[in-house]
């Protein structure tokens, strides 16, 4: 091509891509589109600066959270692009799955791209395993510290975003599906994007936790003081006996792993091995689309008949997407597995096990060390109103000496329980508790929890104690425990300043006594 031809062609490159972005930037303002839109592209491939990306692939879309932390633009305009997806009807499902060019540090986004020297000595299937004593770092949602000082006014638009794209990830507003598949560990904030989805995938590096009391702060917006005391009840699982799972994850920092987050409900669908992402995510570029998915025609309509509203396949639809994930699973939290748990117990069957299609609950073959903790202190858990008499009874058991190793081992998990919640803020974890008390009355929602855990945010950012620990990881004491509390402990923290946090200036004159911890719709 000579240099005439070269220099027509980039011309008319430029101008298709000119009168694109300007089709693209009428269309937003047609449909209302915030301005936020644009800190998240979608494109073929992301560039450095890049936090989140979403790809089009097939009639799927797979959105890349590239980096930890999201800013209050990207937040809004994430919230409005997943909003979009999930009510478009060209599309089977919106993937979320975490990805990265380093293979330490995460995932590719498609098979073909593992192209790793290394692969050559080991298998394809086996995945990335970590380095030693490294984690996949997935989400945190926010970084706290971009908020410290900030008026009241930002802080309630950021949480507001946050809340935003839990609920739009939910799938509360739209037709489509939503997967999230997060291959490492995320907190707080970072379950808006990875656990509220309708199917959420957990790996063998999956890890969620609650860090935020650790830094003077509560739940984040993202509904989950409505959804820890109910634990278990979805699926029907044994954990839905014991309302300890959702106390020891909000209370004591605890970080549950992939089988923690599978017997509780966080996660739906448990795959083997991380390449599953990549297959997966072919399957679904290849599915039919939403409005296609159609296996009953509508009736004849004869001349001068309405056009039926009623959508004769709406149980089939999204069956397919289902059917997909289920396959690729090794076991799903319902306990509805047709394999066992191991190829010897496949191979002592009588029968071929791919013929066992009844609905056979595999829960008694599975552990969790969440579970068996909260089964273990069930007692103090439920007999135990408050906060400080939780933390009175875990410490007389953990000052107990016995020369019985199972006894020791219940010991020195009390023992650890105890620290974990005398190292964090007691003002903030007395609200944590409080919250969850709340959201186990009968009439509350999703919604309204969210909308609580907004306010009770709201405040503590604008609270001693995060202020205290913000200026001291900006003085760079990262590596220690912070231990500069207003309070003491969790006895000097009066109920009259966590109903404060908790209510807004029109409630506090009309005051109700909370509800104690228990299952959801008892007093």
């Amino acid at each position: 091509m000579t240099l005439p031809r070269i220099r027509k062609a980039l011309l008319q490159r430029r101008y298709a891509a000119t009168e694109a972005a300007a089709i693209r930037k009428k269309a937003m303002a047609i449909s209302g589109a915030p301005s936020a839109i644009s800190a998240i592209p979608d494109r073929g491939a992301a560039t450095p600066e890049d936090h989140v990306f979403i790809r089009e692939i097939g009639c799927t879309r797979r959105i890349f959270q590239l980096k930890p932390f999201l800013t209050t633009s990207q937040l809004e305009g994430l919230a409005y692009r997943i909003r979009t997806l999930t009510k478009n009807e060209a599309l089977n499902s919106v993937l979320i799955a975490t990805d990265s060019s380093h293979p330490e540090d995460g995932l590719p986004s498609m098979l073909h791209d593992r192209n790793y020297p290394y692969l050559q000595n080991e298998s394809v299937d086996e995945g990335f395993p970590p380095r030693p004593d490294h984690t996949f770092y997935v989400s945190g949602g926010y970084d706290p510290l971009t908020l410290y000082q900030q008026s009241a006014e930002r802080v309630q638009a950021h949480l507001s975003h946050l809340m935003d794209v839990a609920l739009a990830v939910r799938g509360s507003s739209g037709k489509i599906p939503t997967i999230s598949v997060p291959h490492g560990h995320f907190h707080d904030g970072g379950f808006a994007l990875f656990g509220t989805g309708t199917y959420v995938l957990a790996t063998r590096e999956t890890s969620f936790s609650i860090t935020n009391p650790s830094k003077g702060l509560s739940l984040d917006p993202v509904g989950l003081s409505y959804i820890l005391p109910r634990l278990g009840q979805e699926f029907n699982q044994p954990s839905a006996n014991y309302i300890g799972c959702g106390l020891i994850m909000a209370l004591m920092g605890y970080k549950a792993n992939a089988e923690d987050m599978m017997e509780v409900g966080l996660a739906t669908n448990y795959v083997e091995t991380p390449r599953v992402i990549s297959l997966l995510e072919n399957t679904l570029s290849q599915l039919p689309p939403w409005n296609q998915q159609a296996l009953i025609k509508n009736p004849i309509r004869y001349h001068g008949e309405p056009e039926p509203t009623h959508d004769h396949n709406a149980e089939f639809r999204n069956y397919v997407v289902a059917e997909a994930i289920h396959n690729f699973s090794s076991y799903r939290a319902d306990g509805a597995d047709i394999w066992t748990t191991s190829d010897r117990d496949a191979f002592l069957m009588e029968k071929d096990p791919s013929l066992e299609l009844d609905h056979v609950p595999w829960h008694s073959m599975r552990s969790s060390n969440l579970v068996d903790y909260a089964a273990t202190f069930d007692a103090i858990f439920k007999s135990e109103t408050t906060l400080v008499g939780i933390h009175e009874r875990l410490k007389e058991i953990a000052g107990r000496v016995t020369n019985d190793p199972e006894e020791q081992e219940g010991i020195d998990v009390a023992s650890d329980f105890c620290r974990r919640i005398e190292s964090q803020s007691p003002l903030a974890v007395s609200v944590v508790y409080r919250l969850l008390r709340e959201g186990t009355k009968p009439l509350e929602t999703l919604q309204s929890c969210m909308e609580r855990e907004k306010l009770v945010q709201t405040k503590l950012y604008a609270k001693e104690d995060f202020k205290a620990w913000a200026e001291s990881r900006i003085a760079g004491q990262v590596g220690e425990a912070f231990s500069g509390w207003k309070h003491k402990s969790i006895r000097e923290v009066s109920d009259d300043e966590v109903t404060e946090l908790l209510e807004s200036p029109k409630l506090l004159s009309n005051r109700t006594r909370p509800a104690s911890i228990g299952k959801p719709g008892e007093q």
